[in-house]
């Protein structure tokens, strides 16, 4: 079932941008910082459609199975799962403020995704929309840049500084 559950975000959350096929460059679709909040937008319409329990169930037992798992999980919490903690990667996490200009970091981060495609998966959280994320993850200063390995925080930069970020990332992997 968990596999069947995973296989389904990965099919309809590629960890990509989510765009229509017509309006972007298929080979600059997974570079960029990838958008958590696109995720949770997503299950919440297939929820709304009761989309996603037709796609998992294939019969009534796994209806049931499939009502625990949506009542027990918000779809939040469903995009982190699919999104940050099953990568197999390390997953470099923003989780800022949209009250505040993040434009250089979003920046930085998209530069850094582009040269590590294949090693590093870069994801953005806004403490507004996602903040039981933000709060789960005890992030108190925005923005803050939390590196994952595994399921697990291998580190954390608060308030990062631009020009050394990304000596700052490589530091923390190369100490896991």
């Amino acid at each position: 079932m968990k596999l069947k559950l995973l296989l389904l975000f990965f099919v309809i959350l590629p960890g990509c941008s989510i765009n229509k096929p017509e309006e972007t460059n298929p080979s600059t679709l997974c570079v960029e910082v990838y958008d958590l909040n696109e995720s949770t937008d997503i299950i919440i319409s297939l929820l709304k459609k009761d989309a996603l329990k037709k796609v998992l169930a294939e019969s009534d037992r796994d209806k049931d199975r499939i009502d625990t798992l949506i009542k027990n999980f918000s779809p939040s919490e469903m995009a982190f799962e699919a999104e940050v903690l099953n990568h197999n990667n390390s997953v470099v996490i923003l989780y800022y403020d949209p009250t505040v200009n993040n434009d250089e970091i979003i920046t930085k981060l998209t530069e850094l995704a582009k040269k590590y495609e294949n090693d590093l998966k870069f994801v953005k959280i806004d403490k507004d929309k996602l903040f039981y994320l933000a709060k789960q993850s005890e992030i108190d200063d925005f923005p803050t840049l939390m590196i994952m390995h595994n399921r697990n925080e291998v580190g954390r930069l608060e308030k990062p500084i631009i020009t050394t970020m990304e000596k700052e990332i490589q530091k923390i992997l190369k100490a896991d």
